[in-house]
């Protein structure tokens, strides 16, 4: 994604269960970072926040004209 990019996951248990995802990404002088964050009884699925993460920083990098 990007010119550059990384992503992070960490999942938590502060009293219920906690996960979240982020990615970060370079392209050109637009910088994204898209970070989900989800709290309930069960750990929301690592992949799950990843394909909603990309998708966003899709949508972003197609809307924001990079120079």
């Amino acid at each position: 994604m990007g010119e550059e990019a990384e992503a992070f996951t960490k999942q938590s248990t502060p009293g219920f269960k906690y996960a979240e995802y982020m990615v970060h990404s370079r392209t050109g002088n637009l910088v994204v970072k898209v970070w989900l964050a989800v709290g309930g009884d069960s750990f929301t699925p690592t992949a799950t926040l990843a394909a909603k993460a990309v998708a966003i920083l899709s949508a972003t990098r197609s809307a924001v004209p990079v120079a």
